[in-house]
């Protein structure tokens, strides 16, 4: 019996490292789980904080847009006011021409109907 005791003790001491080996083996894997999922956890908030990042940049990118555009707008209504207002002024010194031919006509006694009367013989002898 003897002989059945130690074989059986030795079986037993076998039997307890390999659930020792299999206990080693489950912690190790759940060490490893554990720091993997650190490591997600981790690279989850530095993906969160670029993402961030890039948002505050792309919002900044805008505003800047939207100063330029504004810009180019006030430009462009400075210049279609000064056309508006280039144009106006000619209108104006056109009508004083025009003013200033007609009182210079009458000041000297010429008829509209002469003037005419002059360009058509001026016309025929042209055509």
């Amino acid at each position: 019996m003897p002989q059945e005791d130690t074989s059986a003790l030795l079986a037993l001491s076998q039997l307890e490292r390999r659930f020792d080996n299999l206990d080693n083996k489950i912690t190790n894997i759940s060490t490893e789980q554990r720091n993997a999922k650190d490591i997600m956890n981790k690279e989850k908030e530095i993906m969160k904080k670029d993402f961030l990042l890039d948002i505050k940049d792309i919002q900044s990118k805008q505003q800047e847009l939207e100063k330029e555009i504004q810009r180019i707008y006030n430009t462009l209504e400075k210049q279609d006011s000064k056309a508006q207002n280039d144009k106006n002024y000619s209108i104006q010194k056109i009508s004083i021409y025009v003013a200033i031919f007609f009182g210079a006509l009458a000041f000297i006694d010429v008829k509209l109907s002469s003037i005419l009367k002059f360009i058509l013989k001026i016309l025929k002898l042209i055509g």
